[in-house]
């Protein structure tokens, strides 16, 4: 993933409208062009981030607040972020989650969110485990799935 993002920054000059013409997306009112999600990730030493709510020593996750008040330029923006001590040694990351509210509700960014974290502890663990031997859903999502009768999809 770093390496094909690393990649990705040759072309970062590229004009927006310049990429728009020659992808030539569907346009529609309803989203975003070319990407309805957006997670960005910094990991810039010494730059700590204002949002807090990750620990990565014990990747236990806050609650974020919610401010139905900004619109999202996304349907949902993830921005993450390490944290650093004065010294430079790492402390945790912070993070921040914007969503459309035309789109989601705060109990879906919740339930996502959550999702994430159980994602993170998980290959905080055991790092070499594959992504998609993850189980991402809680106990209560397993069980509503279960009696939809669907729990292979």
């Amino acid at each position: 993933v770093r390496a094909r993002s690393l990649e990705a920054f040759e072309h970062q000059d590229v004009p927006f409208e310049v990429l728009v013409e020659r992808l030539n997306p569907v346009r529609s009112m309803a989203h975003h062009p070319l990407v309805q999600v957006m997670l960005a990730w910094q990991n810039l030493p010494g730059q700590n981030n204002a949002a807090a709510g990750m620990a990565s020593d014990d990747l236990q996750i806050s609650p974020i607040p919610v401010d139905t008040h900004t619109t999202a330029g996304m349907d949902v923006a993830v921005a993450l972020a390490e944290r650093f001590t004065e010294a430079g040694e790492p402390a945790g990351l912070g993070g921040a989650v914007e969503f459309r509210t035309d789109v989601f509700d705060a109990e879906t960014i919740e339930a996502l969110i959550g999702r994430l974290e159980r994602v993170l502890v998980a290959l905080a663990v055991e790092p070499e485990r594959r992504l998609s031997s993850i189980d991402v859903l809680d106990e209560t999502e397993r069980v509503r799935l279960d009696g939809w009768g669907h729990r292979a999809a």
